[in-house]
């Protein structure tokens, strides 16, 4: 992927932060800074990028001067994620799509506004990845898949062809989805659970084969 067109501003600075840095500085984006709510952080440096301050310190920065990157992760939910992306996208803010050097991307795969693609992770043709959607580390998603918005794929998550992942699902590290499958929205399929059936919104999915344990 080539280097950002302008600059950005990482919002977050865990976990997830340090990943989107490393593969920022991977790309030569010029990165302004980050901002995050702990004030402990502020006036820090973090992978010698500054922390700025609380998001508010955004609005300091018209629109059109920059990109944001959405730092908040995710381990069973991703609406924390969700509700600050579309946050600044009502606030005339765009996100920035982040793809590391070392993806695999089909040529006719679709990515939309803000999504994260990392190191390792395969995505083959006619393949959608909705907005503000991750596909993380070593993640593979086959051919004619559709994640919708706000969908998270951990590390190691293996998704076969012809599947549908609804908007705002987490789908845990190193779990499996086989082919022709429509998981619902909201979901939460767990760490290492192997998924034979289709799965309605709202569920929650564990285990080899993954079972509906309950709904939230």
């Amino acid at each position: 992927m080539p280097r950002l067109e302008r600059p950005v501003i990482v919002l977050g600075s865990g976990g997830h932060a340090r990943v989107l840095i490393d593969v920022l500085q991977e790309l030569g984006t010029e990165i302004m800074g980050i901002t995050d709510p702990d004030q402990t952080l502020w006036g820090q440096t973090l992978m010698n990028v500054d922390v700025l301050g609380p998001d508010e310190k955004i609005f300091d920065i018209h629109p059109e001067r920059i990109l944001l990157v959405n730092a908040l992760g995710s381990t069973k939910t991703t609406k924390a994620r969700q509700k600050l992306f579309e946050t600044w996208q009502q606030r005339g803010y765009t996100f920035a799509t982040v793809v590391h050097p070392k993806a695999v991307i089909a040529r006719s795969v679709q990515l939309a506004q803000g999504v994260q693609v990392l190191a390792g992770a395969i995505i083959n043709p006619h393949t959608t990845v909705g907005v503000n959607s991750i596909v993380n580390t070593g993640a593979v998603l086959e051919h004619d898949c559709t994640t919708k918005e706000h969908v998270h794929l951990a590390p190691g998550v293996r998704v076969a062809g012809n599947v549908t992942i609804g908007t705002g699902t987490h789908v845990g590290i190193g779990s499996t989805v086989i082919q022709g499958l429509i998981i619902g929205e909201n979901c939460l399929v767990a760490a290492g659970a192997v998924v034979i059936h289709s799965v309605p919104d709202n569920a929650v999915v564990m285990g080899v084969p993954g079972k509906i344990v309950r709904t939230t």
